[in-house]
């Protein structure tokens, strides 16, 4: 007989509110990263963007209906908890794997999410855009990725639309923003 599932959807995000999955498959804290040496853009992933409503931890598609994908599955010894669940759009899920190994399922969030998505889930499209406007400033990819680290900009302020997250227009802006206060340093 199958287990019963007893974990929420809300049990599941706030585990993941603020953990970043590292690309050899690890999990962390947030703010744990910068003690294991871990300060480049290229080097992790938020699992999570918006904690406001439900998204696939891998392709970033809101979801009117989510799977609670177990990252190793019960059938495997998976447990029904928090860190073994994470929400994907159907699509994701079929495609995830299905293995013992916890670390392999985080790798193919951290490999899908970088083919599709970049820091605080911004699309390729305007990661080139971005790309296009430092090289247009010569500011090099490791300095953007500082530029990031440290986000001082203290005079613009992002905020949201209507209670969404904080939208993939109003973060290139910003990250433009701090592209055209550093080339005139």
């Amino acid at each position: 007989m199958r287990e019963l599932i007893t974990t929420t959807l809300e049990d599941i995000y706030k585990y993941w509110s603020n953990r970043v999955i590292i690309k050899d498959g690890t999990t962390m804290l947030f703010n744990e990263m910068k003690e294991n040496g871990i300060y480049n853009c290229d080097d992790y992933v938020f699992p999570l963007i918006d904690s406001g409503e439900p998204e696939c931890f891998v392709c970033g598609t809101s979801m009117d209906r989510f799977e609670r994908a177990h990252i190793v599955p019960m059938s495997l010894g998976g447990k029904d908890e928090p860190s073994n669940y994470v929400p994907l759009c159907p699509r994701c899920h079929r495609n995830a794997p299905n293995t013992t190994d916890r670390s392999a399922f985080m790798r193919y969030i951290f490999r899908e999410q970088k083919s599709q998505r970049w820091c605080y889930g911004i699309e390729r499209k305007d990661i080139q855009h971005i790309a296009d406007v430092a090289n247009e400033l010569n500011i090099s990819t490791d300095e953007v990725c500082e530029i990031l680290k440290d986000a001082s900009a203290k005079d613009i302020q992002l905020t949201n639309h209507f209670g969404d997250s904080i939208n993939q227009a109003s973060w290139v802006a910003y990250i433009e923003h701090c592209l055209y206060k550093k080339s005139k340093r």
